[in-house]
């Protein structure tokens, strides 16, 4: 018997190619592509990288800003020390305009009272009568005044609270030899509306010359009149 072909041989339709396996190298992923949690791991640390290079910008901005407002700053402290400058040289004048607009014959304000230092006498050998006087230590210095009470109410005029300042700087309190002084004030009340007139007594060194007499009402009323 003749050998039978094989049953089993793959059947071909006519007319249609078998298909041949492709001769094409398939595409190579990319490493992005291979190795997606390290590129996520990448892509996240890479946007930390530039929010802080952002944040560092801006901090420096805000550095610069703060160095530019303190540099902006450091004339104006230049400038208050010319201001103070300036105003140590205004001052001087301020106070010898002070000094001249209270001198003798000019009325000064303490508190309700207006004092004007009327005239100055200095010098005096003796106070008192030729029979019934004293004489000084040094001189006497004889300041007549006038007390005006332009308040609502009484007040008091002490001449123990009145100075006088020599050129020298020192000061001196009334004499006590006020005694002898016929329109001596010591201390007087001054109803409003009126004044009062008389002569505060010191004794100063012979060689002193008074400059300033520095009139007070109370604890808290101040005022400086100029004897030159």
């Amino acid at each position: 018997m003749s050998e039978q072909t094989n049953s089993h041989a793959p059947f071909e339709p006519a007319g249609q190619p078998s298909e041949q396996p492709s001769s094409q190298p398939q595409k190579k992923k990319s490493w992005f592509a291979r190795h997606k949690i390290l590129t996520a791991v990448l892509a996240v640390v890479v946007i930390g990288i530039i929010g802080a290079i952002a944040g560092g910008g801006g901090s420096n901005g805000k550095s610069g800003s703060t160095s530019t407002s303190q540099s902006g700053q450091a004339p104006a402290a230049g400038q208050s020390a010319d201001q103070q400058s300036g105003q140590a040289g205004e001052e001087a004048p301020a106070e010898q305009k002070k000094e001249a607009a209270a001198g003798i014959g000019q009325p000064v304000a303490v508190g309700d009272l207006e004092v004007t230092a009327k005239s100055v006498e200095t010098g005096v050998t003796q106070v008192g009568t030729p029979g019934f006087g004293k004489k000084p230590q040094g001189q006497y210095v004889l300041i007549h005044v006038s007390i005006k009470n332009n308040g609502n109410e009484a007040e008091s005029f002490s001449e123990t609270n009145q100075k006088l300042i020599d050129d020298q700087g020192r000061e001196h309190s009334t004499s006590g030899d006020w005694a002898y002084i016929e329109d001596n004030i010591l201390y007087k009340d001054i109803n409003p509306g009126n004044t009062l007139e008389g002569t505060m007594l010191y004794d100063i060194p012979a060689d002193a010359t008074p400059t300033t007499l520095q009139v007070a009402s109370g604890w808290t009323h101040k005022a400086e009149i100029s004897l030159r």
